[in-house]
């Protein structure tokens, strides 16, 4: 079973698989904006479409939070590219 969760000491989402570490986002906060900096994957776990559901769970958990995401990591700019998530605030690239 994956679950991904926010820890709060390392600034990222990690996801887990069967309680082990198979991914993360790195983030760096500023006030009420989120930058989602780096997306990884463990390399026992590539291949089997795990990126998706931590990045989802990422976006979802900040608009949770009313949090302004912005998408620094390519995995993560795709992923808003070519999904919708409900009430996503993006940092506006003109300013």
């Amino acid at each position: 079973m994956a679950e991904t969760t926010w820890n709060e000491d390392a600034s990222r989402y990690e996801l887990r698989v069967d309680g082990e570490l198979a991914g993360w986002i790195e983030t760096r906060t500023n006030d009420d904006v989120i930058a989602l900096t780096h997306t990884e994957v463990r390399e026992e776990f590539q291949g089997k479409g795990l990126s998706k559901p931590l990045i989802r769970a990422a976006l979802e958990d900040a608009t949770s939070k009313d949090l302004t995401v912005a998408p620094l990591c390519g995995a993560v700019a795709a992923y808003v590219e070519r999904n919708d998530v409900p009430g996503l605030q993006l940092v506006d690239k003109q300013g």
